[in-house]
């Protein structure tokens, strides 16, 4: 609105008051007063305002800002809730934009039973962990080297640490083992990347993206040795023709298109984990290199921390640790980054370590270690410091296993039973799978 000049709004006053069909004397009117008048309008009309917007603000700071914006000219609502605007209008009810979700099936005996063939006591091969609850195990049943498939693998999934235990679908022709003729399809070690994609390789490789209900072959150049899952990638070390050299090869978690990896070639059987961001690949002999990558996309050589070995064994879980095979014997060896490695005494007299020896990171400066049946677990610095900790009390077997997947939690195989620590060693729990 335009405003008036203060001059042309007194005359017009004065017009009006004194128009002769009003009968009224200016005398009676004082401009003076009909300015103060028009002040104090002005003033109450700026402290409602000012008040008005003050209600506003405290309101906004107990409302979300969401709601106090226009949508369509009208303000918006949290959803399925109707707001009272007056004595008979209401704003209208949001729709979600979603419809709603369909009713949970009904459970029946035929959806509660197994995917897979129930477990009938088959001693476990492998294991791996997706999170401190989930675990799956793999396991053999019978005479591995004779069986017939399917009633040789059996798989089995815990979502609870090992409480209870559900079955797995396993692939038709997977064998838990075999020679000759057989050796292309046994399935000897379980990974899964997360909770729908899982691999199960050795002389074969099968994937599943399913969470475990189906499996399919992969077709690959060789023998899959060694394969880590992390952040959405998955690697393998598969061996060339069959021969002593193994290469490395790469695919999307959640794929089966497996690309090799150029330049990273292992002359002896080696490993591969993935520690923090890093991809390492480490390889045994004089001549072998450990290869690093930052972030998976290229791959820098270093000497290997393994060169008077022929074989090398990863374990990655808040540090790195390697077991590095000579034949006769063993020593272990640990990094920081993976391109520094430094030996770490194991045994009590200073001599060299049982080629039984079993390793399992842990901490960010430790590990557990099994030295053989004889002897106790003990829980390993990198500056050789040792504590002894519990033994799972399996009647004096030797463990092929320790993982970990916090300091906290681990597992320990001891060629039959699976176990489980929830306080980083010092008690086990056997896991009994059915």
């Amino acid at each position: 609105m335009d405003q008036l000049e203060p001059d042309r709004i007194a005359r017009e006053l004065r017009d009006v008051l004194t128009h002769e069909r009003r009968a009224l004397s200016p005398d009676m009117v004082s401009l003076d007063a009909v300015y103060a008048g028009a002040a104090r309008r002005r003033r109450r009309r700026t402290a409602m305002v000012a008040a008005a917007g003050a209600f506003v603000l405290l309101a906004g700071a107990a409302i979300p800002l969401s709601i106090l914006l226009l949508e369509n000219d009208q303000p918006r609502v949290p959803l399925q809730t109707t707001t009272s605007v007056g004595p008979t209008e209401q704003t209208p009810q949001r729709t979600p934009t979603t419809s709603p979700s369909p009713p949970e099936p009904s459970v029946t005996s035929s959806t509660v039973l197994p995917a897979g063939p129930a477990w009938d006591g088959a001693g476990v091969l492998s294991m791996t962990a997706t999170s401190t609850r989930t675990i799956v195990v793999l396991g053999a049943l019978g005479n591995t080297g004779s069986c017939t498939p399917p009633d040789c693998v059996r798989l089995a999934q815990s979502r609870d640490g090992g409480r209870t235990f559900s079955a797995l679908a396993i692939p038709d022709a997977a064998l838990a083992g075999g020679t000759g003729a057989t050796l292309r399809r046994s399935a000897t070690n379980v990974r899964f990347g997360s909770s729908r994609d899982g691999w199960l390789y050795g002389d074969g490789l099968w994937a599943t993206h399913d969470g475990g209900s189906s499996w399919h072959a992969v077709p690959m150049s060789g023998g899959v040795s060694s394969l880590a899952a992390a952040h959405g990638v998955v690697w393998a070390l598969v061996s060339a023709n069959r021969g002593n050299d193994q290469h490395l090869w790469r695919s999307a978690v959640g794929s089966d298109s497996w690309t090799r990896v150029p330049d990273v070639t292992v002359p002896a059987t080696g490993d591969v984990a993935v520690f923090g961001s890093r991809v390492i690949v480490l390889g045994a002999g004089p001549t072998s290199k450990v290869w690093v990558s930052n972030d998976g996309s290229t791959f820098a050589a270093h000497p290997s921390g393994c060169t008077s070995a022929m074989a090398a064994q990863l374990s990655a879980s808040g540090s790195l640790w390697a077991k590095c095979v000579t034949g006769m014997a063993s020593y272990v060896v640990t990094s920081a980054d993976g391109v520094h490695w430094s030996q770490v005494p194991v045994s009590q007299d200073g001599g060299s370590a049982p080629n039984s020896l079993t390793l399992g990171a842990r901490g960010p400066d430790d590990a557990i270690l099994a030295l053989d049946a004889s002897q106790p677990i003990v829980d390993l610095h990198a500056d050789g410091t040792q504590q002894a900790v519990s033994r799972p009390p399996a009647l004096g077997a030797s463990i092929d296993y320790l993982g970990f997947t916090s300091p906290s939690v681990g597992y320990a195989i001891d060629g039959t039973h699976l176990w489980r620590t929830s306080d980083g060693g010092d008690t086990w729990t056997r896991l009994h799978i059915s």
